[in-house]
């Protein structure tokens, strides 16, 4: 059964080859006879190993298992005669031939791990005598080479054994260790017809099945074992790539070994052996990959020797002339020679392959479908190629598909921008102009990729668009960037940073002017129109990617800052952000995208406030520059932050943005800016921002602002004017609370608008988490509020009214407050707390079990939960005083 196209020629007699092992190599061998003896082997010998091979046990290969095909009977001829030599050789050494159904007694099956997959007794790593070429794999380089030489010593000695030697290496290296195939094996008398016999899928597929009876096989098979798999591949490739160096003057041109050995290639790729046919086509794509760069090499010298001999005057007259013209000849019938074979194992082994149901083989036929490309683009580079990849494009597997976009991206890469890379009727044809055709077609798949469910073939698809936009090869770039830069809506950051180029030519292509003149007040539109530029872009792409959504922004605006701040300056360049903002262009844009703005310029502060250690002397610099970013970013955040917060701090969807950027301002770096009245100013707008919003949200985010202010180092008189301004904002909200102090001792009855008076003590509520001590003094005021708000809760069941939302509110808050500061005062306790504090303690807790009996649900709720969180706090400061209470009550006292 044929399968490959390249038809076989009959087997010639082989003539002498010289020897390919240099005095050194056989200078390594350490037994020369080894070569000797190799030359003088029969052709009838059962085992086409070499010699000195010996199997687990001891024997020879051909004594411990004999061919998978002799339980056939005997042969004719002189095969017969070889195998009785071989059985009368194993009986005078004493030894007996194992049958093929003692593998398998009692139902047992035997599996070679990878590590015997030779057959033989270890051997030392330091002997580079020869062996068969697929026991040379993880071995020592030189072996390798050493191991071809003798292969081509048998094979210019038997030229039908050494094909056979070579067809039972790539079967013993796809997993079936003991798969053999000799001389012995063919029913034919002639020898010319042993190859023709046995070089078949019939053959391949009995050796399967034969090593599946006797389950003598490799799990998993070498190149799908994890730990081993990628060098098994590499030494394979290396064993077929020094195959073709050491045979391309002589062997490789006979019509012999090569053309058999693609034959059987073609055979193993069509096996259902998952190994067979993987390790088939693996081989199979190797020796196409470089049989094409040795076709390229060779035209290349043709080329240059045509030159050379078409020079008036050479050197040597007429006669050199003619010498160089025959050298040409026999170069491009070189070349010639092996483009039938690349050709034929492709549509041998490729075309057969690249739908195998294994991704594992249809990566590897892409794979090298693009290498062939790159090297022989006048061969390769044309649409009736180049479909198999776009038709690739869709395949389930990811892996495929990536493997496919990263092959097209080197082929485009390396023959894009060519001007020439053959000629047609004697005119030249540029890359571009081979790649049009083939682009067109597959554009709108191209883009559809970039929305892969894999994020990897993702990249590799954005990748890809970036460089058809650079080759100029999209039929609409406007249309096909404005489609992909849309993926940003995944906010994956390696998308992410793949979308940075096309983003950077949309702004280009859609700015209608320079990003700012850099003056904040003037006539509105003096920046050129907010809309086009850049870092508006770049925010109207940051709000579409969180779907409009402002709780996402910071999510959102911080990974493109890390993604994409490397490639796009724009997203640190704090003046351009300020000048943008506090200018005129925006007063007409949208809310959103003012507070989008906000959002990336707090993001890119967050990333450049998060300087770490430098892992490695190559980090110092990146992380000096970022370091130097940081003081200029809170330089400007002093110099406009006064700015930002009275124009933008009413927003309720820029406030975390702009709030953010206050708890992104460094102190020490912005010293020389808040000098003199200008920090009093950024406190007093903070705190009327403070008071904008009624919502808790806002108001604990206010409140997370003060704190950052109030714990930076570095600034003390800074800091210290900033722990005086929050005092002074904690008295002014006691202060609102005295109009209900004040009805509380009169009336706790009569009506009171209690809403205002829970959104000062809401206020207050948060500010004593940031600082729960310079809050507590002020809070001595409202002191005993506490209990007659819960008098007046309880009071309202008496006259059988409902209580009041806001007198809910109040009671609650209060209790929360109280409960607050007397917690923090127990954790600042290193030993026994003052008697003040545990007074303030009993009063608190005589309190919350008053609460708990309110007839309001949500303050016997909230009592409950206060008062487990007190006895929670207070127990571990007192448990070294719990002991020695436990002793005086052991002795009769009252603790």
């Amino acid at each position: 059964v044929r399968c490959c196209p390249l038809r076989a020629r009959p087997l010639p007699a082989i003539a002498a080859v010289r020897p390919f092992m240099s005095r050194r190599d056989l200078a390594g061998l350490g037994d020369s006879n080894v070569i000797e003896e190799g030359r003088s082997r029969r052709r009838s010998s059962v085992s086409v190993a070499p010699p000195d091979s010996k199997s687990d046990s001891g024997q020879s290969d051909s004594d411990n298992e004999p061919s998978l095909t002799s339980a056939r009977g005997p042969k004719k001829g002189r095969a017969s005669g070889a195998a009785n030599g071989a059985e009368a050789s194993a009986s005078k050494s004493g030894r007996t031939p194992a049958r093929a159904s003692g593998a398998t007694k009692e139902g047992t099956s035997r599996r070679k791990s990878g590590a015997q997959l030779d057959g033989d007794a270890e051997v030392d790593e330091f002997d580079l005598k020869p062996r068969r070429l697929e026991q040379c794999f993880g071995e020592n380089p030189l072996l390798l080479s050493i191991s071809i030489d003798s292969f081509l010593e048998r094979y210019s000695a038997d030229g039908a054994a050494a094909v056979l030697e070579l067809a039972t290496s790539l079967m013993n290296a796809s997993g079936l260790p003991d798969a053999s195939l000799t001389i012995a094996d063919a029913d034919v008398d002639d020898e010319e017809e042993v190859l023709e016999a046995l070089i078949t899928n019939n053959t391949c597929e009995r050796l399967v099945d034969e090593a599946q009876e006797r389950m003598i096989f490799v799990e998993p098979y070498p190149l799908a074992d994890k730990k081993t798999g990628k060098r098994h591949l590499k030494d394979l490739t290396a064993l077929w790539r020094q195959l073709i160096d050491k045979t391309q003057h002589e062997v490789l041109f006979d019509g012999v070994l090569f053309p058999w050995v693609i034959e059987w290639m073609c055979a193993m790729s069509q096996s259902r052996h998952r190994g067979v046919r993987h390790t088939g086509t693996e081989a199979g794509m190797a020796l196409m990959v470089r049989m094409t760069e040795l076709a390229v090499e060779l035209a290349t010298q043709a080329t240059a020797k045509q030159r050379q001999a078409s020079k008036p005057g050479k050197k040597g007259g007429a006669g050199m002339a003619a010498i160089l013209k025959e050298e040409v000849q026999k170069l491009q019938e070189n070349e010639t020679a092996l483009e039938e074979m690349v050709t034929a194992a492709f549509t041998g082994l490729f075309v057969e392959r690249y739908r195998d149901r294994a991704e594992e083989v249809r990566a590897s036929c892409l794979s090298a479908l693009g290498r062939v490309m790159q090297l022989h683009p006048s061969m390769f580079l044309a649409d009736t190629y180049l479909k198999y990849l776009g038709w690739s494009l869709s395949d389930m597997a990811a892996a495929v598909r990536a493997a496919s976009l990263s092959q097209l991206s080197a082929v485009y890469t390396a023959h894009g921008a060519a001007e020439e890379i053959c000629r047609v009727d004697g005119k030249p044809v540029s890359g571009a102009e081979r790649l049009l055709n083939f682009t067109r077609r597959f554009e709108s798949r191209f883009i559809e990729m970039t929305r892969d469910v894999d994020a990897k073939v993702a990249v590799e698809a954005i990748k890809f668009i970036d460089l058809l936009h650079d080759l100029d090869l999209l039929a609409d770039k406007a249309q096909a960037v404005s489609e992909v830069v849309r993926v940003m809506r995944n906010n994956e950051p390696s998308q992410l940073k793949a979308l940075v180029p096309l983003v950077n030519k949309q702004m280009e292509a859609g700015a209608a002017g320079p990003p700012s003149s850099g003056k904040r007040k003037g006539k509105k539109g003096a920046a050129g129109g907010a809309a086009s530029q850049p870092i508006v872009q770049l925010a109207s792409y940051a709000w579409d990617t969180a779907g409009g959504e402002a709780e996402k922004m910071p999510e959102v605006c911080l990974k493109m800052a890390l993604a994409m701040s490397d490639k796009q300056p724009l997203l640190l360049d704090w003046t351009g952000y300020t000048d943008l903002l506090l200018g005129e262009a925006l007063d007409d844009a949208a809310e959103h995208l003012q507070g989008a703005l906000l959002y990336l310029m707090s993001a890119g502060a967050v990333f450049v406030n998060s300087i770490k250690e430098p892992a490695t002397p190559r980090k110092k610099r990146a992380l000096a520059d970022q370091d130097e970013r940081a003081l200029a970013l809170s330089a400007e955040l002093g110099r406009s932050l006064t700015e930002l917060l009275e124009k933008y701090g009413a927003q309720r969807e820029a406030l975390p943005a702009l709030l953010g950027l206050v708890g992104q301002l460094r102190l020490r770096g912005a010293q020389a800016a808040l000098k003199g009245p200008a920090f009093g100013s950024l406190l007093e707008q903070l705190e009327a921002c403070f008071f904008k919003h009624n919502d808790a949200t806002s108001i604990a985010l206010c409140a997370g602002a003060w704190s950052e202010l109030m714990q930076q180092p570095g600034a003390p008189t800074l800091e210290e004017q900033a722990r005086a301004r929050f005092r002074k904002l904690s008295s002014k909200l006691v202060a609102a609370l005295k109009p209900l102090d004040a009805h509380t001792k009169k009336k706790p009855t009569a009506p009171f608008a209690f809403d205002e008076a829970a959104i000062a003590m809401s206020r207050l509520a948060r500010l004593v988490t940031v600082q729960p001590q310079a809050a507590a003094a002020a809070l001595k005021p409202i002191d005993g509020l506490g209990e007659r708000l819960v008098a007046a809760v309880e009071a309202r069941k008496e006259q059988r009214a409902p209580a009041d939302g806001g007198l809910v509110a109040c009671t609650t808050l209060l209790l929360q407050l109280e409960t607050t500061v007397l917690c923090a005062a127990f954790s600042e306790v290193y030993d026994e707390p003052s008697e003040a504090v545990l007074e303030k303690r009993d009063d608190l807790l005589l309190l919350l079990g008053r609460a708990l009996h309110a007839p309001s649900a949500a303050v016997a709720r909230l009592a409950a939960a206060l008062l487990a969180w007190l006895l929670q706090s207070t127990c571990s400061i007192e448990k070294g005083s719990g002991a020695s209470e436990e002793a005086e009550e052991a002795e009769g006292g009252t603790p």
